[in-house]
């Protein structure tokens, strides 16, 4: 049997309380570390939102061969 893994967590005083901060102030420090806020039946919550990295590796090998300074070591300064 599977469980459901929860991906939302509520937000209560406690956690408020911990941190010595007011709801907005938690809420700004939330965002900022990615964490999606909304509110359900008057009560808040977050979820955390993974900034996706969309960029492409190069392979070392395609960069060592299209380097323009290759040229270079096959010139002969005799």
């Amino acid at each position: 049997m599977k469980m459901k893994k929860k991906k939302e967590i509520k937000l209560i005083p406690d956690m408020l309380n911990l941190l010595g901060c007011n709801k907005e102030n938690f809420l700004k420090l939330i965002k900022k570390m990615n964490y999606y806020t909304y509110t359900k039946n008057d009560e808040t919550y977050f979820k955390y939102t993974p900034i996706k990295n969309n960029k492409k590796q190069f392979s070392s090998k395609l960069i060592k061969r299209e380097n323009p300074f290759n040229v270079l070591r096959n010139i002969n300064f005799k």
